[in-house]
């Protein structure tokens, strides 16, 4: 019986925080323009057979209402050779009738990816990215988020990318 109690009482807990943590002004609802945060990101290229594992850095610079720009640059180390990608992308994060903690958004831009490897020629291309993602809304300046993006080289070396980190809010 103290079981079935104790289990009780921790389903209803989990129940109420969804409802008191939307109570809380989310640093994400902050609708002014200008630098909004930045991020550090960690992930990773899902169908490649020579070291999947990226990481990253980006900074959202919002420009209208649920619209930014966000520069990114990405190293993925590879066995004898290496890989850096600047992207500029602009993003939309839609409005919600109901907006919850989940907020999605998607997007696309401009990329260049410079290949570098131990032995032989830099090649270096221009490319097009589509994104989506979603970030967690807090009340505190750390933000989670997932960001998925498919980057067109036209050629061989098109790639699916998944990445997943943390935003820092530089306001407030």
């Amino acid at each position: 019986m103290l079981t079935f109690t104790r289990a009780t009482l921790l389903g209803l807990l989990l129940l109420a925080l969804p409802a008191a943590a939307s109570a809380q002004t989310a640093f994400s609802d902050d609708d002014a323009n200008g630098l909004v945060a930045a991020s550090l990101q960690l992930g990773g290229v899902p169908d490649a057979t020579d070291r999947w594992f990226m990481y990253g850095a980006d900074f959202r610079l919002q420009v209208a209402s649920g619209l930014e720009i966000v520069p990114r640059a990405v190293f993925r180390p590879l066995q004898g050779a290496s890989v850096f990608q600047i992207d500029g992308n602009l993003l939309k994060s839609p409005a919600l009738a109901t907006p919850g903690r989940v907020r999605p958004f998607f997007g696309l831009g401009g990329a260049v990816r410079h290949f570098s490897p131990d032995v032989g020629d830099t090649t270096t291309k221009v490319g097009l990215n589509l994104s989506a993602g979603a970030r967690v809304a807090t009340s505190t300046a750390i933000e989670p988020f997932a960001m998925f993006q498919y980057t067109a080289m036209h050629d061989a070396t098109d790639e699916f990318t998944a990445m997943a980190g943390v935003s820092l809010h530089l306001r407030r």
